[in-house]
């Protein structure tokens, strides 16, 4: 989804938990719901964790959890409904033409990913910080 605040961001639903009793897997099925008005209905399985050093505003390291959220079929895609608040477009593209929409990091992280997905197993990415 492209993000309103930065139209060069193509990203995946997701967010910060957003109260103290709440699990990385609720925060998912959560903010999937808010920003794409789809309700994962599938047990969890997770792909990635991601550790980020302190950038822009945050202050603090942020450690991010990426789920597999199903297979979506044609349908599923024509029910998306983006928050306009936080996402201007939806876009469905094969992995390498995600290469050329998307900064290195970032269509790092997705391949990294996809190939978890495809091998069945976790990866960890870190993101080194910047300077």
């Amino acid at each position: 989804m492209r993000a309103t605040h930065n139209p060069a961001a193509w990203q995946w639903p997701g967010g910060n938990l957003d109260d103290p009793g709440e699990t990385p897997w609720g925060c998912v099925v959560r903010e999937c719901m808010e920003e794409t008005g789809l309700r994962i209905t599938d047990e969890p399985r997770l792909l990635a964790v991601t550790f980020l050093p302190p950038i822009g505003d945050w202050t603090t390291h942020k450690i991010g959890f990426a789920f597999d959220g199903g297979q979506l079929d044609q349908g599923h895609i024509n029910r998306i409904a983006l928050d306009p608040e936080e996402h201007t477009e939806v876009a469905i593209r094969s992995l390498e033409n995600w290469r050329t929409h998307m900064s290195a990091a970032s269509f790092h992280r997705l391949t990294a990913v996809a190939e978890a997905r495809s091998r069945g197993s976790v990866c960890y990415l870190e993101q080194p910080p910047t300077s």
